[in-house]
């Protein structure tokens, strides 16, 4: 596998079909298993050439997904249904067949609408996990009534639901983990706390909390994909052995107070 990058935005096409219940790995590639991301405008390779959308040297088929960034105009193209939410070429590629589906990531409520007067939407990726949950109150509710898969990337917060980050740990100026407030001080702290106390639940179940975490994400409702990251195979397949675990509703219960007791964290994510 490639290293993962910081913000996954992968997908196995089959996974956003808004089945319940997938776990889907991410390797930082510009293709996975048949979805091309519209990332790849801002990392230096355009697929637009004279006007035109190339997408043969990303492996493109008619089974893909292709999924653009809220606000990212690497795709759009004037004349070829640009509207006021963008994605003009997405629908060009969707109307030729050249993609099956179009998603949206990090787009909020009003963003997914005016994408959708343009091209139709078939998923939304957006951050979710148990101390991040941004998404709850208008987003998921507004994919749920759309018939909308909704995507969720940091199941695991950056590594900080595994478990295995110290009491002293310093993340160096090259980790992007050290921008964020919930990784530092008195807030780093307090996320430990509510990691210890998770981790006692998940020893409680006989399982890892790793496990615990994932299964937790993809019982929430709305949810329709977990991705999560990975930096080699062998920690794919222990990530996956989440999918053999059931949560009841009381440990289900506990964890959901777990959260409450641990209270909104800092530098949450605007939605």
């Amino acid at each position: 596998m490639q290293r993962n990058y910081d913000d996954p935005l992968l997908v196995p096409n089959n996974h956003i079909t808004g089945k319940h219940g997938h776990i889907a790995a991410t390797d930082g590639a510009i293709k996975f298993d048949g979805l091309v991301d519209s990332k790849i405008g801002r990392s230096g390779r355009s697929v637009m050439v004279g006007g035109d959308i190339h997408l043969s040297n990303f492996g493109c088929v008619p089974e893909s997904t292709i999924c653009n960034h809220a606000g990212d105009t690497a795709l759009h193209h004037p004349g070829h249904y640009d509207g006021p939410g963008g994605g003009g070429a997405l629908r060009r590629l969707l109307d030729e067949g050249t993609v099956r589906a179009v998603g949206l990531s990090n787009g909020n409520v009003e963003e997914c609408r005016l994408f959708a007067e343009t091209c139709p939407l078939s998923a939304c990726q957006r951050h979710f996990n148990m101390l991040q949950q941004e998404i709850g109150p208008e987003l998921l509710p507004y994919c749920q009534s759309k018939q909308m898969a909704m995507v969720t990337y940091w199941p695991l917060m950056k590594g900080l639901l595994t478990g295995k980050m110290k009491r002293d740990q310093v993340f160096s100026q090259t980790d992007s983990r050290h921008k964020y407030p919930m990784f530092r001080g008195e807030e780093f702290q307090k996320n430990l706390d509510f990691v210890e106390t998770i981790q006692s639940l998940a020893t409680q179940q006989n399982m890892s909390l790793v496990s615990m975490v994932l299964a937790w994400t993809m019982a929430q409702k709305g949810i329709t994909t977990v991705l999560f990251g990975a930096t080699s195979a062998k920690q794919v397949a222990a990530n996956a052995q989440a999918l053999g675990c059931h949560l009841d509703d009381s440990i289900i219960l506990s964890i959901n107070e777990a959260i409450q007791q641990r209270g909104p964290i800092l530098g949450g994510r605007k939605v």
